[in-house]
């Protein structure tokens, strides 16, 4: 009864099931003196009984133990669900000795008890014990008791252990394929470019794409720089590192520093643990400091430190780590005027500007507009499961715009008359520009903006015609955009605030206030 105990308190006291597992088939061995234990589980995915956890097994063996169901012994004890005795192991057939490549001379007189490992009825695992009768302390229908009942406590754990592989091989899985199409996705020959500086451009991004040269992308907010530092990486011998963006302008600056450098321990009042920062993360791999510009002057210095010494210090310690990691800058300042002003380091300018790519407006390079209308309409169909072409007088419109929030802008555009848009056919009057009037400035009116954990803004807009610049919307207007969103989204509060630019909360606050009746579903 002290080992019924002991494995029922193991199970409830480990928090690791793998660890759990491990010890409770060592010590079960160990107690009833066997030769050998073993414990096999089902794989979800591939349905087959694999040794996982044993006693006086090497691992090499351990890893032979594979059975389908209904192969063997093992495997039709799976099958039935009912226990399995063998007397000699060596006088029966039935009984695959994949352990040793087939019975050997010491195998002789060994006996066998094979138990099914059940959680809530379902079969799990299969339990095997190798002994020989002389040497154990209990009858064979003491011991195949006593193992029914630790099969009966340790079925859960097998289970939990069986769902946590297969999830771990689809995450696995999943995280190869994601690889896969954000390579293809940033190879620089899918990069969408008609224009010729453009093209330009992306043949020396090529180039620079295979050295490990620090690199400036200069432009206006929405032309692209984060497409070009991802192409950058994902052509690089780096592409199989980490990539991590970080928006210097979006973070306070009590937190950047312990965001790209991390902290120690106790560095600060609620550093209960340490913390790795960005620089760390990536290390092997790419950084991008999207408004580079925006970098606290006192911050520059330790950014200096990591171009020049290629190593970082935690917050709140002293030993200087090392990292090998690619930066790639991006700003919409002009930073030769910053540093004239004393607001820029002009050694981390020069440090940073080794190679410095300026991406030009949507404005000046209209001839793109066709060609990443089309690509963006492709993306939003996948989104929103619907096919959405554009009608060719539509094209026209959008080439008369000047997009002053670039690429971005026209995405969020498109999106929007996606969304709005009874067909699957945009036409002109699914747009803000509509009869032929360009798509001023004063038309985005952004109604809020939501980071992500890594402090990358995220900006959104709504396109609204014939108001002042930056006007905000009268109550009864903005309560009847709410509106609008709401029955285009099916009254999904978050899938309406991600279309007026909003967070969860800030629409939930206007819904009450404008007593918004939601219907009940």
């Amino acid at each position: 009864m002290n080992l019924i105990y002991n494995t029922a308190k193991m199970i409830n006291g480990y928090e690791n099931t793998d660890k759990a597992l491990k010890t409770i088939t060592f010590r079960l061995g160990a107690e009833i003196n066997c030769e050998r234990i073993y414990l096999l589980i089902k794989d979800p995915i591939s349905n087959v009984l694999t040794g996982r956890y044993g006693f006086n097994i090497s691992d090499k063996e351990l890893s032979r133990l594979s059975y389908s169901i209904g192969e063997g012994i093992i495997g039709k004890t799976f099958r039935t669900g009912l226990p399995s005795f063998i007397p000699d192991i060596s006088t029966e057939p039935e009984f695959l000795r994949k352990l040793r490549g087939g019975i050997k001379e010491e195998d002789k007189g060994l006996s066998f008890i094979c138990i099914p490992v059940k959680h809530r009825k379902k079969i799990v695992g299969i339990i095997g014990v190798e002994f020989k009768k002389e040497n154990i302390p209990l009858t064979i229908n003491e011991l195949t008791t006593l193992m029914k009942m630790v099969s009966d406590i340790i079925g859960a754990a097998v289970n939990k252990y069986g769902k946590l592989k297969a999830e771990n091989e689809l995450l696995k899985t999943e995280n190869i394929r994601l690889k896969a199409e954000l390579e293809t996705n940033y190879q620089i020959d899918n990069v969408v470019a008609v224009n010729k500086q453009m093209q330009k451009i992306l043949k020396d991004v090529k180039k620079i794409a295979q050295t490990d040269v620090t690199v400036l992308l200069r432009g206006e907010s929405g032309t692209g720089k984060e497409v070009l530092a991802k192409a950058i990486h994902f052509n690089s011998r780096r592409k199989n590192k980490p990539f991590i963006a970080i928006n210097c302008a979006a973070l306070p600056e009590s937190l950047i520093e312990a965001e790209l450098f991390g902290y120690e321990k106790g560095a600060f009042t609620g550093a209960s643990s340490l913390k790795k920062g960005k620089f760390e993360l990536a290390n092997g791999g790419t950084i991008f400091l999207d408004e580079i510009g925006d970098m606290p002057f006192e911050l520059q210095a330790k950014l200096l430190r990591v171009l020049q010494e290629k190593e970082i210090t935690r917050l709140g310690g002293n030993k200087p780590i090392k990292v090998d990691v690619r930066i790639i800058a991006a700003t919409n300042r002009n930073l030769e005027k910053m540093v004239s002003e004393g607001k820029f380091r002009e050694d981390l300018y020069y440090r940073l500007s080794v190679v410095s790519i300026y991406i030009p407006p949507l404005r000046d390079r209209k001839d793109d507009i066709p060609a990443l209308t089309e690509f963006i309409l492709q993306k939003l169909s996948e989104r929103h499961k619907r096919k959405f072409s554009i009608a060719p007088e539509t094209f026209s419109l959008l080439m008369k715009c000047d997009w002053p929030g670039n690429v971005r802008q026209l995405e969020n555009c498109l999106e929007r008359a996606v969304i709005f848009s009874d067909s699957n056919t945009l036409k002109p009057e699914n747009f803000p520009c509509y009869e032929g009037k360009p798509c001023p400035l004063s038309s985005i009116i952004p109604f809020g903006s939501r980071k992500t954990e890594t402090g990358r803004e995220v900006e959104s807009a709504v396109l609204i015609q014939k108001r002042k610049p930056f006007e905000k919307p009268s109550p009864e207007e903005e309560k009847r955009l709410i509106e609008d969103a709401l029955r285009k989204t099916g009254f999904c509060q978050a899938k309406a605030a991600r279309l007026l630019g909003m967070t969860p909360r800030q629409i939930n606050y206007r819904i009450k206030k404008y007593n918004i009746k939601i219907p009940k579903i």
